[in-house]
Formats: structure tokens, C-alpha cells, sequence
């Protein structure tokens, strides 16, 4: 007999009410793909505008719909052809067919490094989808030693890595949220800009006569159009989320799709691991509690929700 999973579903667009866990049977690996055991995965905000349908012509469901695509857990079958894996590894990873918030996951064997053992369940499920959005971002922003940054969204998961990442290169990042959140993106290196009426006025004020080099929006086209204000090169401004507003002034647009490679979720890992990184956890919470999970998400937390499952 077959063991049995867990994974969590939509049956239709709509509320966090629409997510429920159905049980099926545990997954079997095909050719170079293992099966994970999930031990943490993170929620993102994509996972949310898939699920309300908002970003149907981009990221149309197939009813029942799954989501999540970051994960860490235990190799608990590998597949034929699988030759670095084996039964009782544990790993970090990601999933493209937004299957992770799940007890059991089919991967791509090149889709997984492993987890370092000293590194917390509910750090490692949270590494991919934040990783690869702030890489792919920074890169295409071209930030350089000595430049200015401003980052809208900086204290969320992808927002304080992208800080991080600009800091690492020897940028001096303006780091646009909320003013309870200053003291965390202070201490990250940035200098942090409280969002709200004025907020044109306080970046001006903050540059001191000095110009913008480059802008990652994570927020609404706001922040290109503040770009654009402050002399900023249509583009050096970055977007993962105005597309409509990139197209008209020539911003760029990028996301996680344009670093997703095991070699650059390694450099995310080694980076954690010798303090160079850090992810900010909100809160954990058990799978079979989803809902209340993705309420919080969407209350816009300062870091991570993560989904765990004990076995």
C-alpha cells in the first residue's frame, strides 16, 4: 500500500478560505527526480496572486490548483539515474510546477543542494524563491561600489536580501518601508526611508544634493516614476512587479525565473551560513494550519512565513 501525502489545494480563485489539505498518495520519482519529505516550505507573495487569480494571464491555474515552490526536507525515494542523491539526504531546493506545500514532493535531482546540518529547518525552506528574485534583481540593476540604490518593499523576504546583496557590492542602499522596521534595515547597512505622503521629499532630503543611480521596485510603478524624478536611467530602474509602468518609461523587468540555478542557490546558502546573509522568520506554522498562514502572509509581515511538518 502506498503512503499517503498531504498537499494543500484550490478548487477555485478566492480567499485563503479556499486552500484545504487533500490526502493522495505519496508521489513516485521518475528518471533523475527524487521524492522529498517536507520539512519546511515557505509561502511567498506570488503564491497569494496565483491563488486570487489576479495574475491569470501570467500564471494561469489549472483547477485543483497547488501552489509553493520553495522547499527544504529529506530524500525519501530517488528515481533511476539519480546518482548524487541518496534516501536520507537532507536538502534544500525548489519546484517548478508549484507543488512544495506538500508532505511529499517530486524534484529534479539538479534542482537541490544540500542543507548545511547546522542551519534551521524553517531558514532553509525559505532560501529559493527570496534568493533567486534578489540575485536576478541586483544583477540586472548593475549596482557598483559607491552608488546609491533606493529599494521599495525593503523589509519583506525578497526586499532586506536584495539590501543585503547592493550592501555586498559596496553600495549605499535607500531602503523604502515601514518606520517600524528602520531598526532592522539599519542594521542590515541600509538607510531607511519611512513609505507614505512625502516619501519624494524624504528621498530627496536623504541624498543630500547626490544622485540616484539605480531603483529595485518590489512595491508599484511609484517608485519608477520617483526614479525617473530623481534622474535615475530608465534602464538602472528595476521591477519585479510594475509591468505595464516598466514598458511605457523603458524599466526592466525581472524576477526569480532569470537566476534559478542550483549554482546561484548555493551562493544563497554559503552566504547564510557564513553570516554574510540573514532571513528574517516571522512565524512557522504547521501545514495542516495553511489558512492562517497565508492570512498573515498577506497582513505583510517583516520576513518569512514558513510552513513546517513534523514526522
Amino acid at each position: 500500500m502506498s503512503e499517503i501525502a498531504q498537499v494543500v489545494q484550490f478548487d477555485e480563485y478566492g480567499a485563503p478560505e479556499v486552500l484545504h489539505l487533500t490526502e493522495t498518495s505519496a508521489p513516485a520519482p521518475g528518471p533523475r527526480e527524487v521524492v522529498v519529505r517536507m520539512r519546511a516550505a515557505s509561502l511567498n507573495p506570488l503564491d497569494s496572486h496565483r491563488r486570487t487569480g489576479e495574475l491569470r494571464s501570467h500564471f494561469p491555474v489549472t483547477f485543483p490548483g497547488t501552489q509553493g515552490s520553495d522547499l527544504a526536507g529529506v530524500v525519501s525515494d530517488v528515481g533511476d539515474e539519480v546518482t548524487r542523491w541518496r534516501v536520507g539526504d537532507e536538502v534544500i531546493g525548489w519546484n517548478r510546477q508549484w507543488t512544495t506545500h506538500a508532505t511529499h514532493v517530486v524534484v529534479a535531482d539538479d534542482q537541490l543542494v544540500s542543507k548545511p546540518q547546522d542551519m534551521p529547518w524553517e531558514v532553509a525552506g525559505s532560501l529559493y524563491k527570496v534568493g533567486a528574485t534578489a540575485w536576478a534583481l541586483v544583477e540586472r540593476s548593475g549596482a557598483a561600489p559607491g552608488e546609491r540604490a533606493l529599494v521599495s518593499g525593503a523589509s519583506g523576504g525578497v526586499g532586506s536580501t536584495i539590501v543585503q546583496l547592493l550592501r555586498e557590492r559596496g553600495a549605499e542602499v535607500l531602503a523604502v518601508a515601514s518606520e517600524r522596521n528602520a531598526e532592522w534595515l539599519t542594521s542590515l547597512g541600509a538607510v531607511p526611508i519611512t513609505y507614505g505622503p512625502g516619501l519624494p521629499d524624504r528621498v530627496h532630503e536623504a541624498l543630500a544634493g547626490r544622485h540616484l543611480d539605480t531603483v529595485i521596485d518590489l512595491v508599484g510603478p511609484e517608485y519608477l516614476d520617483l526614479g525617473l524624478a530623481e534622474g535615475v536611467r530608465p534602464d538602472r530602474l528595476v521591477t519585479a512587479t510594475s509591468f505595464a509602468r516598466a514598458a511605457e518609461v523603458g524599466a526592466a523587468v525581472t524576477g526569480a525565473a532569470a537566476a534559478t540555478s542550483a549554482e546561484i542557490l548555493q551562493r544563497i546558502v554559503d552566504r547564510i551560513m557564513d553570516g554574510r546573509l540573514q532571513i528574517r522568520i516571522a512565524a512557522t506554522y504547521p501545514l495542516d494550519d495553511v489558512v492562517a498562514a497565508v492570512r498573515h502572509l498577506e497582513s505583510g509581515p517583516a520576513g518569512k512565513i514558513v510552513l513546517t511538518h513534523e514526522w
